[in-house]
């Protein structure tokens, strides 16, 4: 979350790189399109590295929410 938040900051492209593992989203919440709570919203261009990663909603919201035209 914390990583998707800094990319949004940022201007212009990003990339996030995971290390293995299971990332569950465990932070409840709607109606917001920053990344602070629910899904992880991605406002901008992003490249998104997975490395066999899992990111898990925990049914609490999708996982990923893209805004802005973003490409992912």
């Amino acid at each position: 979350r914390e990583a998707v938040i800094a990319a949004n900051n940022n201007s212009g492209a990003d990339t996030i790189n995971l290390q293995g593992g299971t990332y569950t989203l465990t932070i409840a919440g709607t109606g917001e399109d920053f990344a602070a709570m629910g899904d992880l919203d991605i406002r901008g261009n992003l490249t998104l590295n997975g490395n066999g990663s899992t990111v898990d909603g925990n049914d609490l919201d999708r996982v990923f929410h893209i805004l802005n035209n973003a490409d992912v």
